[in-house]
């Protein structure tokens, strides 16, 4: 009698599970998620070579990490190559202007014009209109674990144009597979990776410690 109840039990207990949410209400949360951050901090890497950022000065983009405060403040590292050097440089987008540091000395300079890659209307608008876009091959890969998170992995298909507010116009053309870690608890967006036309490896977003407080100011 007793392993006929726990049998029936065990039945029960699946019936009553809830079904896995479809993708397609994974996105738009994280879309919503996305859009209403105040706070978030973000890791940008190029995964394959580098990319040429600025062709007139031969400058090359490999990563970027920071932090983001709505709605249009942001403070970043950007790890650059220039004439076989490597370097890391300080950078603010702020509402009065676009700030760089100096690789050498450190002093902060306010530049006419920013670089094509804004992180605050990547997370602020460029994301949730990915998200809310027609997407191609929209599939729930499973429940991953993403470091103490875990998270919905859903993997669609978009056309590089969509994705080149991602890192400032530096997107190959074509069809590219994105995928994307969704925190099962919070909806909030912890991993995309898109890699690109043919299978070549792209980029790495990691998103972290969302509305913690944040002040951005000038130097």
């Amino acid at each position: 009698m007793k392993l006929l109840a726990a049998a029936l039990l065990c039945v029960a207990a699946a019936a009553c599970a809830a079904p896995p949410p479809s993708p397609t209400a994974l996105v738009e949360r994280a879309a919503a998620k996305t859009a209403a951050l105040n706070t978030v901090a973000f890791d940008l890497v190029r995964v394959g070579e580098p990319v040429l950022l600025d062709p007139g000065r031969g400058i090359l983009f490999s990563a970027a990490a920071g932090e983001y405060q709505a709605p249009d403040r942001v403070r970043a590292r950007v790890k650059i190559a220039a004439a076989g050097a490597v370097l890391t440089v300080d950078m603010l987008w702020l509402p009065d202007g676009f700030y760089s540091s100096n690789p050498f000395t450190g002093t902060f300079e306010k530049l006419p014009a920013a670089p094509g890659f804004d992180p605050a209307a990547l997370l602020r608008n460029e994301i949730p209109a990915l998200l809310r876009s027609e997407l191609r091959s929209l599939t729930l890969v499973g429940t991953e674990k993403i470091g103490a998170a875990d998270a919905y992995h859903v993997r669609f298909e978009a056309d590089g144009a969509k994705l080149r507010a991602l890192t400032g116009g530096l997107v190959v053309p074509g069809v590219h597979t994105v995928d994307l870690w969704i925190d099962v608890a919070t909806s909030q967006i912890v991993r995309l990776v898109d890699t690109e036309p043919g299978g070549v490896a792209g980029w790495r977003l990691e998103l972290s410690g969302s509305d913690k407080p944040v002040e951005i100011k000038a130097p």
